[in-house]
């Protein structure tokens, strides 16, 4: 397979995750709009969860598996994962998310902070304000399966074979791109790269859904259902108190014995473990990681160009820029 051939191929990938995410923006558009014009209030937490995530997997999506379907696709070789092996991805996988977590927060700090505008977490927004059901399903079940399916599965079966390195990488950065969020852009490509990594190396899609799930519950829903059991109300009421008064006092002593108090702050430490032993496991098994690319299609000078400076791919990245600049300006 000679390279014009490659980039075309890499062309037609990005075209159609393009496609996706325009296709999903109008869907979504179109979705708000008759809610808008029927002056329907949605107050449901199912329902507000189907409205977001039924243009991305409903209308989105099928639309990049129709243009990429007939492509010739080959499955990574099949490999077991140990569950000592797996825990230790997570572990590593905690430390990556929660660095790559400062990083896109600390950046959306200083671009607040220079241009005036406000940046906004919508996806822990829309977990924190909904009713903890509808957020465990559609967070931790079924985003993890779609997700997984989109930009491992689909994505790299159809591209490892011209080059694992490349393939893992671009993974990771489409995932990132995808979010169109400041916030986790730097984490989602850090998770999305050793996901990427996992598939390409065991071939077995059902690991990478599975790290996906136990992230997402960990990391996003536990800690949003532990503050839940916390009164917010009484803690946003200490600021406006004088930190002396007895009232402020009694609201503190109040906060600090509930159950959920504890349970955080037991949590918070639990996660800071995790964080520790994944640094640990990271340095200890970061050069191991090695894909091997010598019967690969896409080596040498010039790989990188063949990969992004083609017509599809570049479209995907101007479209999601795009849409993340639009992102910024709505919140």
């Amino acid at each position: 397979m000679d390279r014009s051939d490659i980039r075309k191929r890499y062309s037609k990938i990005g075209a159609a995750y393009a496609m996706f995410v325009m296709t999903m923006y109008a869907a979504s558009l179109i979705i708000k709009l008759v809610v808008k014009k029927a002056d329907i209030v949605i107050d449901n937490s199912w329902v507000r969860y189907l409205i977001g995530l039924a243009p991305i997997w409903v209308f989105g999506f099928p639309v990049c598996y129709l243009m990429i379907k007939e492509m010739e696709k080959r499955v990574p070789d099949d490999h077991r994962l140990s569950l000592g092996y797996g825990f230790s991805f997570y572990f590593m996988l905690t430390f990556l998310m929660l660095t790559g977590n400062i990083v896109g927060r600390l950046i959306a700090w200083l671009i607040e902070l220079s241009t005036g505008l406000t940046m906004d977490n919508t996806t822990i927004d829309m977990i924190s304000s909904q009713n903890l059901l509808p957020s465990f399903v559609f967070a931790v079940i079924i985003a993890p399966v779609m997700e997984e399916i989109a930009f491992r599965k689909l994505l790299i079966d159809r591209l490892w074979f011209l080059s694992k390195k490349h393939t893992i990488f671009l993974s990771g950065i489409m995932f990132a791109l995808f979010h169109t969020n400041l916030f986790q852009f730097f984490y989602a490509f850090l998770v999305g790269t050793v996901f990427a990594y996992i598939y390409t190396i065991t071939g077995r899609i059902r690991y990478t859904i599975m790290l996906h799930m136990t992230i997402n519950f960990m990391h996003g829903i536990l800690p949003v259902a532990l503050l839940k059991m916390m009164d917010i109300g009484k803690l946003a009421s200490i600021t406006t108190l004088s930190p002396n008064s007895p009232e402020a006092r009694k609201i503190t002593m109040e906060l600090i014995g509930s159950p959920g108090f504890i349970l955080f702050i037991l949590y918070c430490l639990m996660i800071l473990g995790f964080f520790i032993t994944g640094i640990v496991l990271f340095c200890k098994n970061v050069k191991k990681m090695k894909v091997d690319d010598t019967n690969s299609y896409l080596q040498g000078p010039g790989s990188v160009s063949v990969v992004y400076r083609n017509a599809g791919m570049m479209t995907f990245i101007i479209v999601m820029l795009i849409f993340s600049v639009i992102e910024v300006l709505i919140s």
